[in-house]
C-alpha cells in the first residue's frame, strides 16, 4: 500500500510511459500495490499509477460489482457526444469536489493484468471514472476540466 500524492506534486501533472513488460515483477507488485491502496480509500472509485509516485500508464477501477479492475494502456476509442456535468472529487485533492463536463459513453482499448488486449464500452458514472484516470495518466487534472477553467 502506498500513500496517495496530493496536489500539487509534480509527478501529477507528467505524462506517463506505457507499460512495456506485463510479466515483471515490477508491474505485478505495482498492480497489487494500487488494488491495496484503492480498497483502502472508502469512497475511491479509481486510482492511477501517478498518484502513487509512478509514471506508468495503468490504472484500477471499482466496478459497479466493486470489483477491482486493473486497465493498462488504455486509450479512449471513441467518445459519445452526449455528455453530463456532475460533481467529481479525487484522491489527490481530498475533499474537494467540481463540476466537470465528460462524455456519456466511451469505448476503451486497454489490456489487463494477464496481458490481453480488451475494448470494453463504459457508461455514465463508470465513463465519467475512465475518462478521470486517462486524464492521470495524461498529466491533465480534473481541476483543468471544471466548469469555468
Amino acid at each position: 500500500m502506498s500513500s496517495i500524492l496530493l496536489y500539487p506534486n509534480n509527478i501529477l501533472k507528467k505524462a506517463s510511459l506505457p507499460v512495456d513488460d506485463f510479466e515483471a515483477a515490477a508491474f505485478r507488485e505495482l498492480v497489487g500495490n494500487l488494488k491495496a491502496t484503492l480498497l483502502e480509500k472508502e469512497n475511491g472509485v479509481g486510482l492511477a499509477a501517478p498518484q502513487i509516485g509512478v509514471n506508468l500508464r495503468v490504472f484500477v477501477v471499482r466496478d459497479d460489482k466493486g470489483q477491482v479492475i486493473i486497465l493498462a494502456n488504455p486509450r479512449i476509442m471513441k467518445k459519445s457526444v452526449q455528455t453530463k456535468y456532475s460533481e467529481e472529487g479525487c484522491l489527490s485533492f481530498p475533499g474537494r469536489h467540481e463540476l466537470v463536463r465528460r462524455s456519456m459513453e466511451v469505448i476503451l482499448r486497454f489490456i489487463d493484468e494477464s496481458g490481453k488486449v480488451q475494448i470494453k464500452t463504459f457508461n455514465g458514472w463508470m465513463a465519467r471514472v475512465v475518462q478521470h484516470e486517462v486524464d492521470h495518466l495524461d498529466g491533465i487534472l480534473f481541476i483543468e476540466r471544471m466548469v469555468g477553467s
